[in-house]
């Protein structure tokens, strides 16, 4: 008998309004400041349409050489609530080829967003690599609004 597809959650609060913590989700120049699980990993964005049914291709650089990539095609965007996209590795990755789901939802819990990430139809095998993943990746989020918060404070005394 096969294995059963398994998912995974990653939670992460972060003092900003889910109109901002979706935004940052929404655009390469955001998501190249924070979207890869270390500040060691690069990522460029060969293809990033941000609306229902539009693509994306993701270029991940590792400090060893490697160059894993990742595609797929946003289902919902639901601004500020939701995202939803599917989620491909490219070969060589050795979970390439495996059709996953990862949905983003963005819930206002007084001054702050909680995100709830869910990364869906996962062999056991990538589980643990994705939630590592995540969870790396949503720890580079917080300082990426509060460098925002720093430059949009700087902003405001240039202009006084």
């Amino acid at each position: 008998m096969a294995n059963p597809l398994q998912s995974v959650c990653v939670r992460r609060l972060i003092k900003d309004s889910p109109a901002r913590v979706f935004d940052a989700f929404s655009s390469t120049e955001a998501l190249s400041l924070w979207f890869s699980p270390s500040p060691d990993i690069s990522v460029e964005f060969e293809e990033f349409a941000f609306r229902e049914q539009g693509k994306f291709r993701l270029l991940y650089s590792m400090p060893d050489g490697t160059q894993p990539n990742v595609s797929g095609k946003f289902e919902i965007v639901e601004r500020p609530r939701q995202i939803a996209f599917s989620w491909n590795w490219e070969d060589p990755d050795p979970h390439a080829n495996i059709p996953t789901l990862v949905i983003v939802r963005f819930i206002a819990k007084r001054d702050c967003t909680e995100i709830i990430l869910t990364h869906e139809k996962l062999p056991q095998s990538a589980c643990e690599r994705h939630t590592a993943g995540w969870e790396s990746t949503l720890d580079r989020l917080e300082p990426y609004f509060l460098t925002i918060s720093v430059s949009n404070l700087h902003m405001e005394k240039q202009n006084d």
